[in-house]
């Protein structure tokens, strides 16, 4: 599971560092499943992973990464924002599997938006919740893994 852990930390870094969003050297791996949050997009794995990866992050976070994505002043949670994120999040997954040496599948972005909702993954291996600092605000990535065929 730890190589996951990660894999997912090397190609978030570097996604986020071609979008220009500075992030700590340091990152902290928290074994726990449940994480409180305002914005959230979640995505399913399968194939050779089955599982979910979601991004979790505060309103202010979410609106900030965004405006320097799309280069606009945003200051709202808006339609603009929430389509930034989902897009976001597919480059993580992306980037992710990319970087992996079999072959796992995504879904199409969920996205779930509120005050202080609670998330909990369900899965039968470990959940993850990787934390990277940043001056635009905690990201938070939460990985939970049904590992098939000892990958």
């Amino acid at each position: 599971m730890t190589q996951y852990v990660h894999t997912l930390v090397i190609s978030t870094r570097n996604v986020l560092n071609e979008l220009g969003i500075e992030t700590s050297n340091l990152f902290f791996i928290k074994e726990e499943n449940v994480e409180q949050f305002d914005v959230a997009v979640i995505i399913g794995l399968a194939g050779g992973l089955r599982g979910s990866l979601a991004f979790i992050l505060d309103e202010d976070a979410a609106i900030s990464i965004a405006s320097i994505m799309t280069s606009e002043e945003l200051r709202t949670l808006n339609d603009v924002v929430k389509s930034t994120l989902c897009e976001l999040a597919n480059m993580f997954a992306g980037a992710f599997i990319s970087n992996l040496h079999f072959k796992v599948e995504i879904t199409p972005p969920t996205l779930v938006i509120g005050k202080d909702i609670k998330l909990q993954q369900y899965m039968n291996d470990s959940v993850y919740r990787v934390v990277i600092p940043s001056k635009r605000g905690h990201l938070n990535l939460s990985l939970g893994l049904e590992i098939k065929g000892g990958n």
